[in-house]
């Protein structure tokens, strides 16, 4: 089983244990809606190369590099921060 179909099956298990919609368990399962529809592995990959094929081309402009690589190293903690994050209960 690839990568992608294990992940997308715990989530389906984790999905399926949170049960019925009741009361505040509503605002539980959209945060974990949220984080399984953002995640994709073939975008992850995609976003990758693009990057790589954009750094390449920026090894000869090494300020607009750094700056570029900075930004990314902002977003990838940002996006990292927000899948660890608990989900409030």
């Amino acid at each position: 089983m690839g990568t992608e179909r294990r992940i997308l099956a715990a989530h389906r298990e984790i999905w399926l244990r949170l049960g019925p919609v009741v009361g505040g368990k509503r605002a539980l399962r959209t945060h974990l809606e949220d984080r399984i529809a953002a995640f994709s592995i073939s975008a992850a990959r995609e976003a990758a190369w693009n990057n790589a094929e954009m750094f390449w081309a920026l090894r000869v402009l090494p300020a607009l590099r750094d700056r570029s690589l900075d930004t990314l190293d902002g977003m990838t903690a940002f996006a990292g921060k927000a899948l660890l994050s608990p989900i409030p209960l």
